[in-house]
């Protein structure tokens, strides 16, 4: 993971592509690639506008991601840093951008029980509603990105070992689920 210090996060002002306009505004963000939220290996974000004076976050921090209402892609691309982050740091506070209008209170259930499956306690959430500048941020790559960039091995692993621990154990069953795999080839379908 890497760490930065006093880092900007700021709401969510609009969403294009389902990629957010909002949330940290990283160190020498044009050149940042890790940090930022990708698609096929490359930033699809834009740098956010810098707030006047926002409220300093003095806890150590980790940027969890933007809480999208779309399903797939929340778990598909705006969830994969948590298994590493959770790993790495499951005692940090979580910082989370949602939709302009969204808050706590109208997020839909499912979002909460998704966090809870990873293993966020709903008190380590912080949800970015106002400028905030995070003391201590620290962010995981992505373990998985809408392109054609595959799934590391790794990052499979850690979602085995969630599985695993959430109790999720095989059954055998006559309905066979075949990925997206064998598209990477093609362009598209990288992601688990």
């Amino acid at each position: 993971m890497q760490m930065y210090r006093d880092v900007p996060v700021v709401p969510v002002t609009r969403a294009r592509r389902l990629v957010a306009f909002g949330g940290p505004i990283w160190p020498d963000f044009d050149a940042q690639v890790t940090a930022r939220h990708c698609r096929d290996g490359v930033p699809s974000d834009r740098q956010p506008m810098r707030p006047d004076s926002p409220r300093v976050i003095p806890r150590h921090a980790v940027w969890g991601g933007f809480l999208i209402r779309q399903f797939g892609h929340l778990v598909a691309e705006h969830l994969t840093r948590l298994p590493q982050s959770l790993r790495d740091r499951p005692d940090d506070l979580y910082l989370f951008t949602v939709q302009a209008g969204d808050d706590e209170a109208s997020l839909p259930g499912y979002i909460w029980d998704i966090l809870g499956w990873y293993g966020v306690p709903r008190a380590r959430v912080r949800i970015i509603t106002r400028p905030v500048l995070a003391a201590k941020l620290r962010v995981a790559a992505q373990g998985e990105m809408l392109g054609g960039i595959p799934t590391a091995p790794a990052y499979l692993a850690l979602l085995d070992d969630i599985a695993q621990r959430n109790g999720l154990v095989p059954v055998p069953n006559r309905v066979v689920f075949v990925t997206r795999a064998g598209l990477v080839a093609r362009g598209m379908g990288g992601h688990a």
